[in-house]
């Protein structure tokens, strides 16, 4: 076919019906040798960003490769065709949270503290002796946990509780700070309650006796 030649119709139509018979019989439409071909003239492209939105949105739903285990060297390939990029906020956001919830085998933080020079933990800058603050309340590392979060950590109130009782606490237990204050994590200053609904009664009952002395 010469460059630029328009197709009929028919002749479109053809092509799509092969395309479709191959998909169906092979898994994929074109053959090894012409997805090498695509793949070498594609290397060093640069696609725009409407362009990778279109092939993001054309891929949704597309489970053909889900669960599929990618060998070393293709790992490799895409370790050294990311290496020195630069991800947008966006970018970076969506990239954490399709890590949320997934915990790291020993390997894999091994591999991520060699990647950042052995800065991982308390060799890094950014260590602030396994303590930290979130809404308030205060978080101590502690990876041994039974309960801790995904960065290895737990609330500091439940943790004195679970000495205080010589105990670990349940899931669905709650620890109430009696004067409000989320960083005074003082044992009298803390209650137990046996779960959610329990600790919202007595805020309504609290509640309830501020009213009557308005």
């Amino acid at each position: 076919m010469k460059k630029n030649s328009k197709c009929s119709d028919e002749h479109r139509k053809k092509i799509s019906e092969a395309r479709i018979r191959r998909k169906e019989g092979l898994g994929y439409l074109n053959s090894l040798e012409t997805r090498k071909k695509i793949s070498l003239a594609l290397k060093g492209r640069k696609l725009s960003d409407k362009h990778r939105e279109k092939i993001g949105l054309a891929l949704i739903g597309n489970k053909s490769n889900s669960g599929k285990k990618l060998s070393k060297e293709h790992r490799e390939k895409i370790s050294n065709a990311l290496k020195g990029r630069k991800f947008s906020k966006e970018t970076l956001l969506k990239m954490s949270n399709s890590m949320k919830g997934k915990k790291l085998s020993e390997e894999t933080k091994e591999k991520i503290s060699k990647a950042c020079g052995g800065r991982y933990g308390s060799s890094s800058s950014h260590w602030k002796g396994g303590k930290t603050k979130n809404n308030g309340y205060i978080y101590l590392k502690n990876p041994e946990h039974l309960f801790c979060n995904n960065q290895r950590y737990v609330l500091e109130h439940r943790l004195i509780m679970e000495k205080f009782l010589g105990r670990l606490l349940k899931l669905e237990e709650v620890v109430h700070h009696k004067n409000n204050v989320r960083d005074d994590n003082r044992i009298e200053n803390l209650m137990l309650f046996e779960d959610d609904i329990e600790h919202r009664k007595y805020h309504r009952k609290l509640k309830q006796k501020e009213a009557i002395l308005i």
